[in-house]
């Protein structure tokens, strides 16, 4: 995920801030499986906020975008830094495991990436795309 804001544009630099959602379903051998996310458990048809959850410690989850949390290599603002920085570097590898290598997993995903302006609470653009995977 990459995103880069201009102070001259429709959101001052250190005011957009990247947000992204998911929905969809994990299956093993055709068996609906549960994936935690940081708020709850993916849903096929509701937008769940993407994150990882207990990323840095029990209860401390990482939600990507927010500026106001810790950055980690996956969640990165940059030029000049976290608080004020122009260009946000997100990197984000849906995915599920089973530890059976003969477990036949399905993976749909639709993603909805924003960029809000948190200066005047509104969204100023989105973006969707889809993630679909299957093995064996």
């Amino acid at each position: 995920m990459n995103a880069d804001f201009d102070n001259k544009g429709k959101c001052r630099c250190r005011c957009c801030e990247y947000r992204q959602y998911v929905r969809g379903t994990f299956t093993f051998n055709g068996v609906a499986a549960i994936h935690q996310l940081p708020d709850g458990p993916l849903e096929p048809i509701t937008w769940r906020e993407d994150g990882v959850p207990n990323h840095f410690a029990p209860g401390q989850h990482l939600f990507y975008g927010h500026r106001g949390a810790p950055g980690t290599l996956t969640d990165i603002y940059q030029n000049p830094n976290r608080a004020t920085g122009c260009e946000y570097r997100g990197f984000d590898d849906p995915g599920m495991s089973h530890p059976n290598p003969a477990v036949a997993i399905v993976m749909n995903l639709e993603f909805r990436g924003e960029i809000i302006d948190v200066c005047r609470g509104r969204v100023v653009r989105t973006t969707t795309w889809t993630v679909n995977h299957s093995r064996p």
